[in-house]
Parts: structure tokens; C-alpha cells; sequence
């Protein structure tokens, strides 16, 4: 009993800090901020719902088996979950994965924005690259702006590349 509890005590560890780094690599930047709220929410109901769900115990002392059967359940569908889950497109291009990159973007985003994405990515590679403070900041800037982005690129001789 110790050891399972040591060992969901880790997993839950781990997945509170990797959880939130996994929903800002693969959300789009205009529901980023929800999706993270989402996944706070989600846990405050978790933990009282574990509450609830023990209340039963102290009238019958073999409600712990119980308890233990429910939470398989969640472990088993995020598990599961986790199969389906794409990789991070962020971290597949950094790691030069590039086509990879853009299958994943397709099945997060939608094919339409591949390109946009994937401009915006080799930029700001480049930018962090050579250690540009001022393009990194005027990058930030102008992220929703692909058209004036891309233009600056093709037309500036001060851009790196």
C-alpha cells in the first residue's frame, strides 16, 4: 500500500508539471489560456470529487476497495489518452523533425495553418538563434500578423537568413 502510494504520489507530481507544459506546446495561442483554466478547473473537481467519493468510508470499512476501482478508471482512460496524444509540433521541429512537425500541426490545427506556424517557427528559431533581443521582442509583437511577418523577411536585408 505504501509503495502504490509513493508511486501515484510521483505520477501525480510529474503530471502537474508536465500537463500544463504539454497544453501550452500544442494550443493554439487563442485558447491557450482557456485550456489551461480548463485543466486547473478539472483538477479542483478531481480532488473534491475524491473527497465526496470517501465520505462512505467511515461506515464502511471496505470502501477503500471501492474508491481504489473508481480510480482506475481515470487512470485507465489516460492512459489511453495518452496514446492517441500527438507529439509536441514545437518539439519535433526543434528537434528537426520537420515533417513530423507539420503532421502534427495538421492534426491539431488544421492544414490551413501549417505554413502559417511553421514561418512563424523558422523565425523565431532564427531570431533565437543569433541572439536578437530586438527581433525576438518586435517577433512577439507581430506573431498574429503573418502577412507583414513574411514581408519583412522577403524585403528586409537585416534579417537574418
Amino acid at each position: 500500500m505504501i509503495i502504490g502510494r509513493l508511486l501515484t504520489g510521483i505520477g501525480i507530481g510529474i503530471s502537474s508539471a508536465i500537463v500544463p507544459l504539454y497544453i501550452s506546446e500544442i494550443s493554439p495561442t487563442e485558447i491557450r489560456g482557456t485550456l489551461g483554466t480548463v485543466n486547473q478547473l478539472f483538477i479542483c473537481i478531481g480532488i473534491l470529487a475524491a473527497l465526496v467519493a470517501g465520505l462512505p468510508l467511515s461506515g464502511n470499512p471496505l470502501w477503500w476497495r471501492t474508491m481504489f476501482g473508481i480510480s482506475l478508471i481515470p487512470s485507465v482512460l489516460l492512459a489511453l489518452g495518452m496514446a492517441f496524444s500527438p507529439e509536441s509540433p514545437r518539439w519535433l521541429y526543434q528537434q528537426g523533425r520537420i515533417s513530423e512537425a507539420e503532421t502534427s500541426i495538421k492534426r491539431l490545427y488544421g492544414k490551413e495553418r501549417v505554413a502559417e506556424v511553421m514561418v512563424i517557427w523558422k523565425m523565431l528559431l532564427r531570431v533565437l538563434q543569433n541572439q536578437m533581443l530586438g527581433g525576438l521582442i518586435f517577433l512577439v509583437a507581430v506573431t498574429g500578423k503573418l502577412l507583414a511577418l513574411v514581408q519583412l523577411c522577403s524585403c528586409s536585408s537585416s534579417w537574418p537568413g
